[in-house]
C-alpha cells in the first residue's frame, strides 16, 4: 500500500514489486523502488520486458496437456493471478494427477516465481490446528502437497478454507503471542493424486476450486534437474504468467477447462452426495412438493445403490437437503389422517410421493 497515496501515483493492487523495481502491470511502466510504497511480499528478481521465451516451460506444459490448451491458459493466469495482492476471485486452485506426473515442478515453479520467502507449505492436518493460521500470515501463496482430507477435524479445515477464500476476516491465534483478527490475502495451490472427499453439503467450497487434472505419470523417467532448468527461465516465465494475469483481468473470472467437467461433478457429489441424489432423483422448482417420508424413503434406496453404508437419519437427511436446494420450504398441512411434513419447492422424478402442484 501507498504510505501517502495520490492520484498520480498506480494503485497499490496493481502494482508487481520486484529486486528493485517495481512494474505497473496494466501499463507496463516500470519504476524503482520506493519507502512509499509498502509490501510484505516482492520477487527476488526484477521484471524484464525483453527476456526471452521460456521455451523449456513451454515444452514441459505441452508434454503435460499435449491436446488441452484450456489447462495450459488456466495455470497461466493462476500464475498471474499468484503474482498480485489480488484475492476477488474467491478461488483455489487444485491439481489432481499421479505421482510423478508433474504438480510437484508446477509448485516448485509458482513457489520460485512468487520467492520463497512469501510461500507457506502448511499440510490439511495443520491448518486444523489451534496455531495453524499462523505460518500464514504474511504470506501471499500456500501450496499443500500431497493433500489429504480427511480426520476428525476436516470440519475445521473447511471452516477455515471458506473464510480465507471468501476473503472474510477470522480470528489468527498466535503461539506465545496475542491473537489478531484479520482478512488473510493469501492463494491456495492443493496437489493431490485424487479428488478430496469433503463433508460440506451447501457446495460453498466445491465451488472454490479450479481444477487441473494431470493424467501422465513419469516415475522411473524423471529429470531430477528439471526444476533448475525451469528456474533459469524464470524471466520468461514471469512475462508468460503476466500475460495470463492480463487475459484473467479482461475476462474478470477463470473458467475450468472442459477437460474437467467430469471432475468438478465428481468433486461436488463427493462433497455432497444428497446434491447427487437431488440432481439425479428429483425435480427442483416452484409449485414442486412431496411427502418428506417419500423422499427420505428414496434417498436410503439412492444410498443402498450408490454403496452408501450411512444414510443418516430424516432430520440430518433434511438439514442437508435444505442447504443443497436453496429456498426449499418445510410445511406441516393438515391432511386426511393428521399432519405430515412435506417439502415444498422438490418432488421425486418419478412422481412418488409429491407432484408439481400443492398437495392441500
Amino acid at each position: 500500500a501507498w504510505l501517502n497515496q495520490d492520484a498520480a501515483q498506480p494503485p497499490a493492487s496493481e502494482v508487481l514489486f520486484g529486486k528493485t523495481w517495481n512494474l505497473h502491470i496494466p501499463t507496463g511502466r516500470v519504476f524503482p523502488a520506493t519507502p512509499a510504497l509498502f509490501t510484505t511480499s516482492a520477487l527476488n528478481f526484477d521484471y524484464n520486458a525483453d527476456a526471452p521465451a521460456p521455451e523449456r516451460w513451454l515444452r514441459f506444459l505441452a508434454q503435460l496437456w499435449d491436446d488441452d490448451p484450456e489447462s495450459i491458459a488456466l495455470l497461466q493466469e493462476w500464475f498471474g493471478y499468484c503474482l498480485t495482492p489480488d484475492t476477488s476471485q474467491q478461488k483455489m486452485l487444485l491439481l489432481v494427477g499421479p505421482r510423478r506426473g508433474g504438480k510437484g515442478t508446477i509448485a516448485r515453479v509458482l513457489a520460485h516465481l512468487i520467492g520463497a520467502a512469501n510461500v507457506a507449505g502448511p499440510t490439511t492436518s495443520s491448518l486444523a490446528g489451534p496455531f495453524g493460521l499462523q505460518p500464514l500470515l504474511g504470506k501471499s501463496l500456500a501450496i499443500v502437497s500431497d493433500a489429504r482430507f480427511g480426520g476428525d477435524a476436516i470440519q475445521t479445515v473447511v471452516e477455515r478454507l471458506l473464510c480465507i477464500s471468501g476473503e472474510d476476516a477470522l480470528t489468527v491465534d498466535r503461539k506465545f503471542l496475542g491473537s489478531v483478527t484479520l482478512k488473510l490475502p493469501i492463494r491456495f495451490t492443493f496437489l493431490a493424486n485424487e479428488l478430496p472427499r469433503l463433508t460440506e453439503s451447501s457446495g460453498a467450497l466445491t465451488g472454490r476450486f479450479l481444477i487441473l487434472r494431470l493424467t501422465k505419470s513419469f516415475y522411473g523417467q524423471e529429470d531430477v534437474g528439471l526444476t533448475e532448468k525451469l528456474a533459469a527461465e524464470l524471466p520468461g516465465i514471469l512475462r508468460w504468467a503476466l500475460e495470463g494475469w492480463m487475459r484473467l483481468r479482461q475476462r474478470g473470472r477463470f473458467v475450468q477447462p472442459a477437460s474437467v467437467e467430469d471432475a468438478v461433478r465428481d468433486l461436488e457429489d463427493l462433497c455432497s452426495p444428497v446434491g447427487a441424489f437431488v440432481r439425479d432423483r428429483c425435480i427442483v422448482g416452484p409449485g414442486c412438493s412431496a411427502e418428506a417420508s417419500a423422499v427420505f424413503a428414496a434417498w436410503k434406496g439412492y444410498c443402498q445403490e450408490m454403496g452408501r453404508d450411512h444414510t443418516g437419519t430424516i432430520q440430518t437427511f433434511g438439514r442437508d437437503l435444505r442447504a443443497t436446494v436453496p429456498g426449499l420450504r418445510v410445511t406441516q398441512p393438515r391432511l386426511t389422517g393428521g399432519r405430515t411434513r412435506w417439502y415444498e419447492g422438490l418432488r421425486l422424478a418419478d412422481g412418488a410421493g409429491g407432484s408439481c402442484h400443492a398437495p392441500y
